[in-house]
């Protein structure tokens, strides 16, 4: 895509539906931020938001804020900013046509707990110097994703199954109906 507003382009690859590129000892990725990530957090209670990107360490005085807008845009009221607590490096491998390719893939853990109302909350970084506040940020706010905030549904559980044998999910939270409520499971690396 040339303009944000202009449309995607496919870019195949000679031999196949994958763009290859050469030399990938070479690759460097700029020190960034996902976008279209998905959180959910139950309201006033301490969760973790882990924020993926590539090359976190380089910007690990970020600040999250958490923003009340329905655009996917950092204009909103900020509801909340919050520090990082900490930087997790994965060094992944994974296939590809073949052959081991390594993906280097970095999150920044924020700790915040929302008193906001249920609802969607768009999530925006900021940079922000070692000694700075939360509201210093210096420059424009990115957006990286969407953060849903529930009342009625505690989050953040999780369940182990055994393979073939017949199991039960309780789902806990108030305000709950067997007649309306409803859960979706979806695999671990997949948003709903």
């Amino acid at each position: 895509r040339e303009t944000a507003t202009s449309a995607w382009r496919i870019l195949p690859g000679v031999a196949g539906r994958h763009l290859q590129l050469e030399d990938r000892s070479q690759a460097s990725f700029p020190a960034s931020f996902y976008g279209t990530q998905r959180w959910s957090a139950s309201s006033e209670v301490a969760t973790m938001v882990h924020a993926a990107g590539s090359s976190l360490n380089q910007l690990r005085f970020s600040r999250l804020q958490v923003r009340a807008t329905a655009a996917t845009a950092c204009t909103g009221t900020v509801q909340a900013a919050f520090r990082p607590a900490n930087l997790d490096l994965s060094n992944l491998t994974m296939p590809v046509d073949g052959e081991t390719v390594e993906h280097f893939r970095s999150y920044l853990a924020f700790p915040l707990t929302l008193t906001a109302a249920a609802g969607e909350y768009q999530v925006c970084v900021c940079e922000c110097s070692a000694a700075c506040t939360d509201g210093d940020c210096t420059g424009v706010p990115t957006h990286i994703g969407t953060l849903v905030v529930t009342e009625r549904v505690e989050v953040g559980r999780e369940w182990i199954f055994s393979i073939g044998t017949p199991q039960s999910v309780e789902i806990t939270g108030t305000g709950l109906t067997w007649k309306k409520d409803r859960i979706l499971l979806v695999d671990c690396s997949q948003t709903c």
